[in-house]
């Protein structure tokens, strides 16, 4: 299914809800005739100055709003190719104007306009929420989404704190909880508390940018007591935030003769043309001098890359060195964790590790995603705590490319973690404050497409996440991925999509999948939840809950899970390189195989309970061939059988020999 596809069956939304500050009370004088006082009147004029600060697209993304050269329209509606509010609204004032002095009778339309605009704020940003619903239908869609128990992401946060949240990732992110505040307050300053805010702290509160230390550690008792005693008297925690340092290994994979220096740069290399997109390397330097900086910064990136690299790049130096580099990557690992904070680099090395840490797993050793890039993000917000993300602890200064790279890491890292939050079913340590600093990413000049899709699935990610771990309702989900779906579904008119549409197909399956599985086997036929249910295992615990749960859907849900796991095997499908498909991340490959593992599953539990009629035959028999021909694409570039892509091939497979099929290699 493709975007327009979705699109007319329901999956696009009315549009992003704005979250600009709203406020519902009217701006006219109060009931009782007093005139506004001097404060008042400096307040509203305070508030006029600052809504002009920004275009109504970039408040609506919570970028920064930069004036473009030569041209009425800001930077980035100017680089988007977007209608921009500043044209419209200097060709309404000039419309305006014009019949002001033309004395056509305009300028009455014009004074009113002037003089009700903050009168009709509120009107006009629920209709925008809408995008052409009526205020009343906006309202209540809204009040439907907070729903969400205080269970999701911000869980820590006092409540207080609800009204006065910084600018949001999306429309879709991190609701509320019930009790807590009000629809009214959500998104919503108080205005008093705000109006007396400098706008440069303001600014700050609203998540600062990397670059510089957080106000919360400036005024914290550490740093307070860090400036008031001699350092001979600090504790070593307190002494090691103001000393940062690099854990530089006496030994390294060249010295240890695991490979060769040549070896190494040939691996750096083919590292660098397959895999920067994570990390972000500079491309204009010779592979030597970046290996240079490597071993003198980071030697346990250098094993990092290696590692990914060698996988199916060279098999005699895989069969030679593989076991060897994971052996030196556990050490420098273990070495390193007992250092907080490190370096950029290290963070880069724990990114890659959690992106491919089931195709670095081999025997006892094991790498858990989940926990790595829970290690990284902890190392990174310490780093930004202290503002030395990107001045790589005061050694020079700070360049285009360093910062580029620290937003990409960090968006990164909060991709994985998320990923395999939703994959493994464990809590996510980010609140929403360090999700919205992922946006911040397109606020700057060298941000691609590519920084796009990032945001674009960590939001989705994240929407699934919040249902898997809430008491949201199905409807409820729906309304936000339907909304995701209107934000970037500019992206899937570009050539270079990759696969943030598999993603969407991908988390909306999840979405129905666990919704049954709560229905059917949680609450139960009665709609009470069982009680006494141990922990599944392994095996036949867990497969008699996936009959269950597949069983127990409708004809109509069934359909709609088919048709979503397919588009999300003919995504890997489509790529004709073999290498290409190699490179891709582990993510990736697992939602793949686990999304034809289940249109096996469904179509053997619609065999199995006579109800096999509701998916033609000729729809059956064209989605398990979509499974053997990934089966296939995993064992080609498979190196070894046991390697993930080979154990993915097998594993599907088996499946379809289960299933007992036929002829579908005609």
């Amino acid at each position: 299914m493709n975007a327009n596809e979705v699109t007319k069956a329901g999956m696009a939304g009315e549009g992003d809800v704005a979250n600009s500050v709203t406020s519902d009370s009217p701006t006219s004088p109060v009931s009782n005739g007093s005139r506004p006082s001097k404060r008042a009147n400096a307040r509203k004029s305070k508030k006029a100055a600052r809504a002009s600060r920004a275009c109504s697209s970039c408040r609506k993304q919570k970028t920064r709003c930069f004036p473009a050269p030569n041209s009425l329209a800001c930077l980035r509606c100017q680089t988007l190719a977007l209608d921009c509010s500043f044209v419209e609204d200097s060709d309404e004032v000039a419309v305006g104007l014009n019949n002001w002095e033309n004395g056509s009778g305009g300028g009455s339309v014009f004074t009113s306009r002037l003089d009700n605009v903050e009168h009709n704020v509120a009107k006009i940003l629920r209709l925008l929420e809408g995008r052409g619903d009526d205020t009343d239908s906006a309202i209540e869609r809204r009040r439907k989404r907070r729903r969400a128990d205080g269970r999701i992401l911000g869980q820590f946060q006092p409540a207080h704190y609800i009204k006065s949240r910084p600018r949001r990732m999306s429309s879709s992110l991190l609701n509320t909880p019930e009790g807590i505040a009000s629809a009214s307050d959500v998104n919503t300053y108080d205005e008093d508390e705000r109006d007396e805010l400098p706008i440069a702290v303001e600014d700050r509160l609203k998540g600062a940018a990397f670059g510089r230390s957080s106000l919360s550690f400036n005024a914290s008792p550490f740093n307070i007591f860090g400036s008031l005693c001699s350092s001979a008297y600090l504790p070593p925690q307190i002494m090691r935030l103001y000393e940062p340092q690099m854990v530089v290994h006496d030994q390294n994979i060249i010295t240890l003769g695991i490979v060769t220096e040549q070896e190494a740069s040939d691996l750096l290399n083919h590292f660098r043309e397959n895999y920067n997109r994570w990390v972000s390397f500079p491309e204009d330097i010779p592979i030597e001098q970046l290996l240079d900086r490597i071993l003198k910064r980071c030697t346990f990136l250098l094993t990092v890359c290696c590692c990914v690299s060698v996988r199916y790049y060279n098999k005699s130096l895989r069969v030679r060195a593989f076991d060897d580099l994971l052996q030196r990557l556990m050490t420098e690992l273990t070495q390193s964790l007992v250092v907080v904070p490190q370096t950029i680099e290290f963070m880069q090395a724990l990114c890659v590790l959690a992106i491919y840490a089931s195709s670095l797993s081999k025997g006892e050793v094991v790498f858990d995603a989940w926990f790595y890039s829970g290690i990284a993000l902890q190392h990174f917000i310490t780093k930004d705590v202290l503002g030395l993300v990107m001045s790589f602890d005061g050694v020079g200064p700070a360049t285009e490319l360093d910062e580029i790279t620290a937003y990409r890491v960090w968006n990164h890292l909060c991709l994985a973690h998320l990923v395999n939050c939703v994959q493994s079913g464990r809590m996510c340590i980010l609140d929403e404050i360090r999700l919205n600093m992922c946006r911040r990413t397109l606020d700057l000049s060298s941000a691609t497409n590519f920084d796009g899709r990032m945001i674009a699935e960590i939001t989705l990610q994240t929407i699934v996440y919040k249902f898997i771990t809430s008491d949201l309702t199905l409807e409820s989900i729906e309304y936000e991925l339907q909304d995701w779906m209107e934000e970037w579904k500019y992206l899937f008119e570009q050539p270079t999509v990759q696969f943030v549409e598999a993603g969407f197909h991908y988390g909306y399956f999840m979405v129905l999948y666990y919704w049954n599985y709560i229905q059917s086997v949680v609450l139960g036929e009665n709609g009470k939840a069982l009680q006494g249910q141990g922990a599944p295992i392994l095996g036949v615990g867990n497969e008699l809950l996936c009959y269950q749960t597949i069983a127990s859907c409708s004809d109509d849900i069934i359909k709609v899970m088919m048709e979503h796991l397919g588009n999300v095997v003919q995504s890997l499908l489509s790529f004709d390189d073999d290498d290409y498909f190699s490179y891709l991340s582990d993510q990736i490959l697992f939602c793949g195989s686990f999304s034809a593992l289940m249109i096996v599953k469904i179509i053997a539990v619609l065999k199995t309970s006579n109800r096999d009629k509701i998916l033609s035959k000729t729809l059956t028999k064209s989605s398990l061939k979509s499974v053997l021909n990934l089966a296939k694409r995993f064992s080609k570039v498979a190196v070894f059988p046991d390697d993930l892509p080979g154990n993915y091939g097998s594993a599907l497979s088996t499946s379809l020999a289960l299933l007992e099929v036929t002829g579908l290699e005609s």
